[in-house]
């Protein structure tokens, strides 16, 4: 059996077998969009600073 591990602010979660509760997949979903944003927004202001 094989653990895919994921670690989150020290919180490390164990999902076996690929099975993942609904809820908490869409949570990460979410917090993946949010960063992505924020690494967006990041790079805009770098762009915008150079100039």
């Amino acid at each position: 059996m094989s653990k895919n591990r994921q670690i989150y602010k020290g919180v490390v979660w164990f999902i076996k077998r690929g099975v993942i509760v609904g809820e908490t997949l869409v949570w990460w979903k979410g917090l993946a969009k949010e960063l992505e944003l924020d690494i967006e927004s990041l790079d805009e202001r770098k762009d915008e600073s150079r100039l």
